[in-house]
């Protein structure tokens, strides 16, 4: 990989990928158990998926 691929790469990261995770997160924990059961998810999934660093997948 060459250094500016790195650095396109890292950008990506820093500045679009690490907000769009923790803005997903964000919304996860405006959801109701009535939307949260349309997806397939349980409270208890958002509290571990809302529990990570925003650097964490």
């Amino acid at each position: 990989m060459t250094i500016a691929a790195w650095l396109r790469r890292t950008a990506a990261t820093l500045f679009r990928i690490w907000p769009e995770r923790q803005r997903q997160r964000d919304r996860l924990l405006e959801l109701t158990d009535a939307q949260l059961r349309d997806v397939g998810l349980s409270r208890a999934d958002v509290r571990r998926e809302t529990g990570k660093p925003f650097w964490r997948d």
